[in-house]
């Protein structure tokens, strides 16, 4: 059952008159870019004690937004702690399922949830009242944005609104009517369904309503500005967050992604649209994934059910979806080929324990119909093109990643690999027009020392299948496995010239190569959407300049990365940097990140014990403006251990002072030279034991991975509780002592 993002928003003027009772004030701190990630100040492990209390705060021993307020955030200090309590409880409310019969009185708790389920209010506006009444800044923003009713490729008409809040020292977004509800089963158009990931098909699926349901979707709470975008666009551009803003037609032609897609590392090119044109009858579409992660896709492929008329020609066997394994690059593409002229939608999905996910869609318009298509002599079970089982036999420097092989002419096609052990190699030209007789000498394999050749001569314009089999040396004849698949197409006709650029094509092409050779990212961004527009044909200045933007992202994020110095950052930096396509060209940028890389996770060497605290040490804390979420936890437990106050560790902003701090008063010193306390003094001993509690979520391999400066504040408070502990007992030892020497009265 496909499920979709929440309902879209009806605005009446009244719901507006609510929104603008939410906006920002001046008290509030300006709109901007966050400086940390969600991932780097929310840990969702460490609130299931928090969230399962707030979970059993009942909504009938509540009357007023105050008291439920109250009770929600009793003994919490922290705005983040604050917002997440307030979030979990709403989310616990069935609120589509509750009796609210009895509750006539609009201004309690029970009264605004009523108007909610009657659709006259939203969660938005509840989490709003909510917020502020918990004196955290929170502001409800509306504009576009791509729900339930939303048809991929067409203009966005819906409207919704959500929120953002402030904590962690930046503007964070929530959108709580999507993350408490959902829409399954709802179609908006009349399509028939094609073909999918096990083979042809021809099924309606009609227009239809869905189902609202309550959910809890974390990945509405706090989501990460580069991500949102995808789903919404507000009115007010400041209001996204973003750098480079986004305009609203280009929010319009954004990939049509579902919150799946960013949860498994699914990423999309900085100019790729959800519309495409089809060339000849036939597209091709491409995501990026972590090259690790070897996501597992299918999909399905649909038409628009009014763009045809013969619908005999929808019941074949041809393969009209060419799916390919994931290339070196994380680059995963999939050809569609199209038999009738039409709007088709390419729906995406991942595979992950015998269930589907759905990721994207695509729409893709075809004015004509591919004048043929064969039908495969055989689906592969390890896909077309390079997968993990030719990589597990030793298999690499591939000449084609594609599983699709295009040739424009009917001569002779080359495919080479080299490999890393010596294999016995079976090859087999099939095609579903030839037999296999007639192709039985028209692929020849050559091999010259690690170097493998399979030479192709396909006899006529159509589709061929090429089937390499292969076994190591040591094995048995029958041991012999599929190891690598492609389909050969050769088709001339369908490779024509399209034509000379018009005056404004020609302008385009002009402004993207002299972006392409200036490399700033911002122009060059805007001349390839300005490209895009103008439908102009590749001659591969689309491609050059796709590959000049993805090198400046990369190596920005690797400057930034050895800026931070930051073990997370360089290692996701390096990563993405190898598996660039133009990766060659920074190679010493990269030599010297890993370089500083392998200095941040070099262990101490056992001689040496462990890390001090020393001036150093909180000079390295005191540059950060924002730290990661850890290390101003493990700063927060030293300052609570050494007797500050709760609610002044609470901002970096504090803490940072406390860290300027010199001689007697410096962290450095008072960790080393700790006075001790009263074991009398209550304060202290919860204080310890708050601190205790921050510790024990963390080790000190993890810390130090994130900060080195980090680990050694850890390890030294670890260290001095100990110390603390081992002279209460002491004490205790020589009380017990003195009590026995006392003389019986």
């Amino acid at each position: 059952m496909e499920v979709s993002l929440g309902a879209q928003d009806e605005f009446p003027d009244t719901a507006k008159q609510r929104c603008l009772d939410f906006k920002w004030n001046n008290r509030y701190p300006r709109p901007e870019l966050p400086r940390q990630k969600k991932d780097e100040i929310f840990i969702i492990d460490q609130y299931r004690g928090q969230d399962n209390k707030t979970k059993q705060v009942s909504i009938d021993n509540v009357y007023s937004i105050r008291d439920l307020v109250a009770k929600l955030t009793v003994g919490l200090v922290t705005d983040l702690d604050k917002v997440r309590a307030i979030f979990t409880w709403l989310g616990a409310q069935k609120v589509l399922t509750m009796d609210f019969s009895k509750s006539k009185i609009h201004d309690t708790v029970k009264g605004y949830l009523k108007i909610v389920q009657q659709d006259r209010s939203t969660y938005t506006e509840i989490m709003a009242m909510l917020c502020r009444e918990a004196r955290v800044p929170c502001v409800v923003l509306s504009g576009p944005a791509k729900g339930a009713d939303y048809i991929v490729g067409e203009a966005v008409s819906g409207r919704s609104s959500w929120n953002a809040v402030y904590v962690a020292e930046g503007w964070r977004f929530i959108h709580a009517q999507w993350a408490f509800s959902r829409i399954s089963g709802q179609e908006n158009c009349d399509w028939v369904m094609l073909e999918s990931e096990n083979g042809r098909v021809c099924q309606d699926v009609p227009r239809k309503g869905g189902k609202e349901e309550s959910v809890i979707n974390e990945f509405f709470f706090l989501t990460d500005p580069e991500i949102f975008i995808h789903f919404c666009c507000p009115d007010e551009p400041h209001w996204q967050l973003l750098k480079l803003k986004v305009s609203v037609e280009k929010f319009t032609l954004m990939p049509y992604a579902q919150p799946h897609a960013f949860k498994s590392g699914i990423t999309f090119k900085r100019s790729q649209s959800c519309s495409e044109k089809a060339e000849h009858g036939e597209s091709r579409i491409s995501l990026s994934a972590p090259t690790d992660s070897k996501p597992k896709l299918c999909y399905d492929l649909f038409l628009k059910r009014n763009e045809f008329t013969d619908t005999s020609l929808l019941n074949g066997k041809e393969g009209l979806v060419i799916q390919s394994n994931i290339q070196t690059n994380g680059i995963i593409p999939f050809f569609v080929r199209f038999l009738v002229k039409g709007i088709y939608r390419l729906r995406i999905y991942k595979e992950f324990k015998e269930r589907k996910y759905w990721l994207c869609d695509f729409k893709i318009d075809s004015e004509e119909a591919k004048p043929f298509c064969s039908s495969f002599p055989f689906i592969p079970e390890i896909g077309w093109g390079p997968g993990p089982l030719a990589k597990h036999y030793g298999l690499y420097g591939f000449s084609h990643e594609d599983g699709l092989v295009l040739t424009h002419d009917a001569t002779m096609v080359e495919l080479s690999f080299k490999m890393t052990r010596t294999l016995i190699f079976q090859i087999l030209l099939k095609s579903d027009s030839k037999p296999d007789n007639e192709l039985m000498h028209s692929a020849k394999l050559a091999i010259r020392y690690d170097q493998v050749r399979v030479n192709v001569v396909v006899p006529d314009d159509g589709e061929y299948v090429i089937k390499i089999d292969a076994r190591k040396e040591s094995e048995k004849e029958t041991d012999t496995r599929n190891i690598l698949n492609y389909v050969i197409e050769a088709d001339p006709k369908q490779r024509k010239y399209k034509g000379r650029d018009n005056a404004a094509q020609k302008k385009a092409r002009q402004n993207i190569r002299e972006a392409t050779r200036a490399g700033n990212r911002t122009v060059l961004s805007i001349a390839i959407d300005r490209f895009r527009k103008q439908d102009c044909e590749d001659k591969g200045d689309l491609t050059k300049a796709t590959e000049v933007l993805d090198e400046l992202d990369t190596k920005e994020d690797l400057r930034f990365a050895m800026l931070k110095n930051r073990f997370d950052k360089l290692e996701d930096a390096i990563g993405k940097a190898k598996n660039s396509p133009r990766s060659e060209r920074f190679q010493t940028l990269v030599m010297a990140a890993i370089e500083q890389k392998e200095k941040l996770q070099i262990p101490i060497p056992a001689d040496k014990g462990r890390p001090e605290v020393t001036k150093r040490t909180v000079a390295d804390l005191k540059s950060y403006k924002t730290p990661p979420a850890i290390v101003h936890q493990i700063v927060k437990a030293a300052y609570l251990v050494l007797g500050e106050k709760m609610d002044m560790l609470d901002t970096w902003s504090n803490i940072r002072t406390m860290l300027h701090k010199v001689g007697r008063n410096s962290l450095d010193f008072r960790l080393q030279n700790d006075p001790g306390f009263d074991e009398n003094n209550d304060d202290i001993l919860i204080a310890e034991a708050k601190a205790m509690d921050i510790l024990n979520q963390y080790n000190a391999q993890t810390v130090g991975k994130m900060s080195p400066a980090g680990e050694a504040v850890f390890i030294q408070t670890q260290l001095l509780l100990e110390r603390r502990q081992q002279a209460r007992m002491k004490d205790a030892e020589d009380n017990e002592d003195t009590e026995k020497d006392k003389p019986q009265l």
